[in-house]
């Protein structure tokens, strides 16, 4: 299953953009878990933002690290 589109990088940039937030939710994260200092976790929100299933079913890291994901963008995890 293909979770990137294939103009990703403008896409990615963009969410950041509207999603700064996620930058200080990152900050918050970071001396606690591990995948929080990892450049993946960008990734990891932008793709549970964009396909929160998909990314839920094919993302290979802590259930935990990927729930907290979910919780800063608002979506449900588990579901």
């Amino acid at each position: 299953m293909d979770l990137l589109p294939e103009d990703a990088i403008p896409q990615l940039e963009a969410f950041l953009k509207d999603k700064s937030y996620v930058f200080d939710k990152i900050k918050e994260q970071n001396r606690q878990r591990h995948f929080f200092n990892q450049p993946a976790v960008l990734l990891a929100y932008f793709l549970v933002e964009r396909m929160p299933a998909q990314t839920e079913e094919s993302w290979p890291i802590e259930s935990d690290d990927l729930a907290k994901v979910f919780s800063d963008l608002g979506k449900r995890y588990g579901g």
